[in-house]
């Protein structure tokens, strides 16, 4: 149930990615354009100039401070889930790689030579 859940975040996430990308790129047709634009792409800059003028500036600086820090946060936290699960990776890389060695794989021992005699002793 989770991972269904999980699935519809992520499409509606990218549905409002979407069309949020769409206004801002009838709005830079509009700044491209001017009034020739046509009549979709006045009538929908005329929309988001009516709307921001409707808000008062304390609002929209709330709002663009907010929107900020949440995909500021959600970019954070999808990189420290993704570094935690390529570090787990690594390390199930790496005990596979690396048997529990024995006795019999490891080399023979070298022998430790005599230190050699002092000025005195011999």
């Amino acid at each position: 149930m989770l991972n269904y859940m999980q699935k519809a975040k992520q499409y509606l996430w990218a549905f409002v990615e979407l069309g949020f990308l769409t206004i801002l790129s009838v709005i830079l047709i509009y700044l491209i354009l001017g009034e020739t634009s046509g009549v979709f792409v006045s009538t929908v800059a005329a929309n988001v100039l009516k709307f921001a003028g409707a808000l008062p500036a304390q609002s929209l600086v709330g709002l663009a401070i907010v929107l900020a820090l949440v995909i500021l946060l959600g970019n954070r936290t999808a990189r420290q889930a993704d570094a935690l699960e390529r570090f787990a990776d690594e390390l199930r890389e790496r005990r596979q790689r690396e048997a529990p060695r024995t006795d019999e794989t490891l080399p023979p021992a070298m022998p430790i030579p005599d230190p050699p005699p002092q000025a005195g002793e011999a």
